[in-house]
């Protein structure tokens, strides 16, 4: 492991020295000058291009992802989203001028405006499955808002973590971000400083955790958790195509995805059928599937896939030396199994027949609060109808995981899923809180705010004020 990650060489002193030196250059109002932030942007950017090479070895060592999935779904979305907020920036930053009622004596002659100002120091804890990405993404958002920050990567993915610190030290002014790794000790002890704002990313139980722990100092919160996200593929449907897209959804980073598919409902009658789709998208796996994270998942999913089921088809091969377990399918498994109760998070999907709408109707049930629900149809009444009948972050028809890359969509979950979103513009509005502004001439003669209150200009005043 890296000197970095040695939770010794970080004692309590010097993490101390290290949050008051944020805290003094936030307090020292450098951080809000729109220059200073985009001059930030522009400096990692660099360093993110220079360093293209090595953000593809580092998720090649943790998670043996391959190319396209270390390019679709963690490089490009960083650059696009940092070029995005590089543009952006200049008129995000700008007060939003409102129109005010003249015909109303309170506000006559006034001029009103909101602002969006940064909240101050913002912990952000970012995860192994998409070790970069989902580290950078907030943390863009929180530097693009002007907040001095605290990035925590996560201790499982080791290299990327690294190379995080390493981009971020090389790139970004120590007293505006500083990058502390370690395990879950390090993350303990910086819970029990000063902050004002808690990024989250990671499971439920943990996010509950945190949520009551920044409750304590009244901090603003984002938490994104995981979920159970349903697909679903109705008749109406071309289901070859929706199959094999149901299927890259699941084998994308081995299905150690917050939005990746985690079951699938399916005509009963069609059921067949999906297996020798799966027969044949098994096979060009080979090659082109991610490893599982380390070896505790690895039994974690093995696990998972002796959960009782009608039927338990996969056609490769685990190595548990490697990591690798194969694409697996549990053919109506029984709803008292792990299988049917847990957040998979792994290469395996149960899938359930259904013989009719109100069968499937039951089985959405059991899955409302969902990062996202994956619905496949060609009938825009059907389509709006389950819109309507589920409850999730996201609803997205006829494809899978597409919804993260939409420039202007928010990403974020609801209930047990999480609270709050970010991407893009939201990500500036997560970290930086709405400031309202009045400005009033004080010459103007408005006697009749004083007492004594005269009772027959009552009825003017509720038409006028």
């Amino acid at each position: 492991m890296s000197e970095a990650f040695s939770e010794s060489k970080i004692n309590s002193s010097e993490l101390k020295d290290r949050m008051e030196a944020l805290r003094a250059f936030f307090e020292s109002r450098k951080s809000q000058s729109l220059e200073f932030r985009l001059s930030q942007l522009r400096s990692l950017q660099a360093e993110l291009q220079k360093r293209e090479k090595d953000l593809f070895e580092a998720l090649r060592a943790d998670l043996n992802r391959p190319p396209f999935e270390a390019w679709t779904g963690e490089i490009q979305p960083i650059f696009r989203e940092l070029d995005l907020m590089i543009r952006k920036l200049p008129r995000w930053s700008r007060p939003k001028r409102l129109s005010t009622p003249w015909w109303r004596i309170a506000h006559f002659l006034s001029s009103a405006e909101l602002s969006r100002e940064p909240y101050g120091l913002s912990l952000i804890f970012s995860p192994w499955n998409y070790p970069l990405q989902l580290a950078l993404l907030p943390l863009m958002g929180s530097m693009a808002a002007g907040n001095v920050s605290v990035l925590k990567p996560s201790e499982q993915s080791p290299n990327s973590s690294q190379l995080l610190y390493e981009i971020l030290t090389a790139s970004v002014q120590a007293d505006f971000v500083q990058v502390f790794l370690g395990g879950p000790s390090v993350a303990q002890e910086l819970m029990e400083h000063r902050f004002e704002k808690l990024f989250f990313t990671g499971s439920t139980q943990t996010g509950r955790e945190l949520y009551q722990k920044a409750a304590k100092q009244l901090a603003s919160v984002t938490l994104e958790l995981g979920g159970r996200c349903p697909s679903v593929i109705m008749p109406s449907a071309n289901f070859e195509k929706a199959a094999e897209r149901v299927l890259w959804g699941k084998a994308f980073n081995a299905g150690q995805t917050c939005v990746s598919p985690n079951h699938l409902y399916i005509p009963r009658k069609r059921v067949s059928d999906f297996v020798e789709i799966f027969k044949l998208y098994s096979a060009r796996l080979e090659g082109h599937f991610s490893k599982l994270i380390h070896s505790r998942h690895f039994n974690r999913i093995q696990e998972l896939a002796q959960s009782p089921a009608k039927q338990r088809i996969c056609f490769g091969k685990e190595r548990a030396d490697a990591n690798h377990f194969p694409l697996t399918l549990l053919i109506e498994a029984s709803l008292d199994g792990a299988a049917s109760k847990e957040e998979i998070f792994g290469p395996i999907l149960p899938v359930y027949g259904f013989d009719s709408e109100d069968e499937l109707q039951q089985w959405l049930q059991r899955d409302q609060d969902a990062l996202a629900v994956y619905f496949f149809s060609s009938n825009e009444s059907e389509i709006s109808k389950y819109r309507a009948l589920t409850r999730s972050g996201a609803f997205v028809v006829n494809d899978l995981l597409v919804h993260l890359t939409h420039p202007e969509l928010a990403f974020g979950g609801i209930g047990k899923s999480g609270l709050g979103a970010y991407h893009g513009r939201f990500s500036y509005e997560c970290f930086s809180s709405l400031r309202s502004f009045e400005r009033r001439p004080l010459w103007d003669r408005w006697g009749m705010r004083f007492p004594p209150y005269k009772n027959t200009l009552t009825k003017w005043v509720r038409d006028f004020i």
